[in-house]
C-alpha cells in the first residue's frame, strides 16, 4: 500500500504522560497484546503512551482514523506501516512520535548527570567527543543527552538490528535538535531523517485522564 502523505512532511509531537494508570484497548491487537503483556507499570504506561500519541500524530498528519492504516513488527521488533514513516520514543514521563513521508527517527532524552563518567569515551566517536569536551559543568549534560538522541534518532531511521552507538557518528547524518522545558524538567529531542529541513514540532499536548485521548492546547 502507497503512503499516504506527499511533499517532505516531519512531523513531531511531544507530550507528558498523565498520572493515570487506565488503559483503554490499543490497535492493531497485536501491539495491544504486546503493551497487556509488560509487567513494569513504568514501562507499560511510557508504550501505552506513546502508542496513543501515534494515534494523534497520524489522525493530525495523515487526516485519517489510525485503525485505517495497517500496522507490522519487523523482525528487530520495530512496528512499521507502508503507509507513512513514523518513530517513537518515551523519556522519564515524556513520549514524542515522528511522522514523515521518509525514513525517520526520533529520541527524546532527560538532560541529567552521567550515571558513568567514561561513558562519552565508549560510545563517541572522535568528533562527538570533541564536541563533548568542550562543554563546561552542567553544560556537558546538555551536550551528552543532544549527542545521544542524535545516535538514537540515526539508528532508528537506519533501522539496523542491534545498536551500536560508537559506530554510529552522527556528524554524517542530517539531524535536528532542541532543548525543551517540560514541566521542570529539560529534555534533548533530536530527529534524524532525510526531511529534516521540514521538522515542526507541536508540544503542550494533553492526555484526558478519564477518556484516555488527547487535546491540543
Amino acid at each position: 500500500m502507497k503512503s499516504l502523505l506527499k511533499g517532505p512532511v516531519l512531523n513531531v509531537y511531544i507530550a507528558e504522560i498523565p498520572e493515570n494508570d487506565g488503559f483503554l484497548d490499543l490497535y492493531p491487537e497485536a501491539r495491544n497484546a504486546e503493551i497487556k503483556a509488560i509487567n513494569n507499570l513504568t514501562v507499560k504506561r511510557e508504550k501505552y503512551y506513546a502508542w496513543k500519541l501515534l494515534e494523534l500524530a497520524i489522525r493530525d498528519t495523515l487526516a485519517v482514523d489510525h485503525r485505517s492504516i495497517e500496522f507490522e513488527k519487523t523482525a528487530y521488533g520495530k512496528w512499521v506501516s507502508s503507509q507513512c514513516e513514523f518513530s517513537i520514543s518515551h523519556s522519564d514521563g515524556v513520549v514524542a512520535v515522528a511522522v514523515s513521508t521518509k525514513s525517520v527517527g526520533v529520541d527524546i532524552q532527560l538532560i541529567a548527570p552521567l550515571k558513568s563518567e567514561n561513558l562519552p569515551d565508549r560510545i563517541f566517536t572522535p568528533r562527538e567527543l570533541e564536541e563533548y569536551s568542550t562543554a563546561n559543568g552542567e553544560g556537558k549534560n546538555e551536550v551528552f543527552a543532544r549527542i545521544w538522541t542524535k545516535k538514537e534518532s540515526v539508528f532508528k531511521t537506519l533501522n539496523l538490528p542491534r545498536y551500536f552507538p560508537a559506530e554510529i557518528d552522527t556528524f554524517s547524518f542530517p539531524t535536528y535538535t532542541e532543548t525543551r522545558k517540560i514541566r521542570d524538567k529539560f529534555y534533548a529531542v533530536s530527529i534524524a531523517g532525510e526531511c529534516v529541513e521540514a521538522t515542526k514540532i507541536i508540544s503542550n499536548i494533553k492526555f484526558n485522564h478519564t477518556e484516555g485521548d488527547y487535546y491540543v492546547l
